[in-house]
């Protein structure tokens, strides 16, 4: 059933009404091109507008709302805009966070008009990190830094070419083999490329140092797809988080992405030396023997492609002191 109101046409879908594609639907257009300009104070009176002409549909009070509440931030973060670029750029991402939350709260969320503004405010965030490495081109720390943070935002609004470009100016800047964050956002850069393997070693770095990595970072759908597996066995959301890495290797999937060392890049990588420290912390109790758990998988995995049978053996018998379970499904499947 359609109804006509303005030369606006609507139609009823679980008695909600939606904007249908008429020749007014351009100015629903132009609110959110110019949004992801940033282009607030304009899109906001283009609504005005068309409420001033009684074009009403339910999301338009959405985005006025939306609008409206963000304008208000700005206003507020510019007011402390006589902080250190540092600071600045701080904090205009606490306000995004904030605003974010706050959009959940007060039920006035509406999903174009959200990407477009969180473009805009990444694009304003990148901008201010640019801005900030001009006067930081003798410090290669910083460097590295702003490198990783405006690739992150730049693959947070899929702009994976430039977010790739600039992790390898941060990788060349900071050869450590255990950047964890770094290490993630490759393996999501190749994700979202299709290329599956690559996604995947990474993957496995990033995992190394920290065991506990949030899934929802995650952007492999494999992961995902283990994530439901786990939780039909009744793992509970904590347990996820915290064996999913062994439970990767357990499922088999890891075992088709083998990491494939040389004798000179595993002692590049100083992985040994993590694993002495690991077995020497806090990490080997409570729930945390899952990482020490991860690191002997992995390194088992490596000495059996390096035909390396002692180092083998003597990581899987440290293997079944803390579960012989494990060690049992390891060993089945190298042996």
């Amino acid at each position: 059933m359609l109804v006509q109101v303005q030369s606006w046409v609507f139609i009823f879908v679980t008695d909600q009404l939606t904007l249908d594609r008429d020749s007014n639907y351009k100015d629903y257009q132009k609110v959110i091109a110019t949004t992801k300009k940033g282009g607030f104070e304009e899109a906001l009176q283009i609504c005005q507008k068309m409420l001033a002409e009684k074009v009403v549909f339910d999301d338009l009070f959405r985005i006025i709302k939306s609008l409206q509440f963000w304008i208000n931030r700005k206003k507020k973060y510019y007011k402390k805009n006589d902080l250190a670029e540092n600071q600045s750029i701080t904090h205009l991402e606490k306000e995004w966070q904030e605003y974010k939350w706050n959009l959940m709260q007060y039920d006035f969320f509406q999903k174009d008009i959200f990407f477009a503004l969180r473009e805009a405010v990444y694009s304003e965030i990148i901008k201010n990190y640019f801005l900030l490495l001009e006067k930081k081109k003798n410090d290669n720390k910083s460097q590295k830094e702003i490198f990783l943070r405006v690739s992150q935002y730049l693959l947070k609004i899929k702009e994976v070419r430039d977010s790739y470009s600039l992790l390898n100016k941060s990788l060349e800047l900071d050869k450590s083999y255990y950047n964890v964050e770094r290490n993630l956002m490759f393996s999501n850069v190749f994700a979202l490329q299709g290329k599956k393997e690559e996604s995947i070693l990474w993957l496995k770095k990033a995992f190394i140092l920290r065991g506990k990595i949030d899934y929802k970072e995650i952007y492999l759908p494999s992961i995902l797809e283990s994530v439901a597996e786990m939780r039909q066995q009744n793992f509970l959301e904590t347990e996820i988080e915290i064996w999913l890495p062994v439970y990767l290797y357990l499922s088999g999937f890891f075992y088709k992405f083998p990491l494939k060392l040389s004798y000179e890049e595993l002692e590049e990588s100083k992985l040994l030396e993590i694993v002495i420290e690991k077995e020497q912390s806090e990490w080997k109790k409570d729930n945390q023997s899952s990482s020490i758990i991860y690191c002997y998988l992995l390194l088992i995995e490596i000495f059996f492609y390096q035909k390396n049978n002692l180092q083998l053996k003597k990581y899987l018998y440290r293997l079944k002191k803390i579960s012989k379970f494990i060690y049992q499904e390891t060993k089945n499947h190298y042996i």
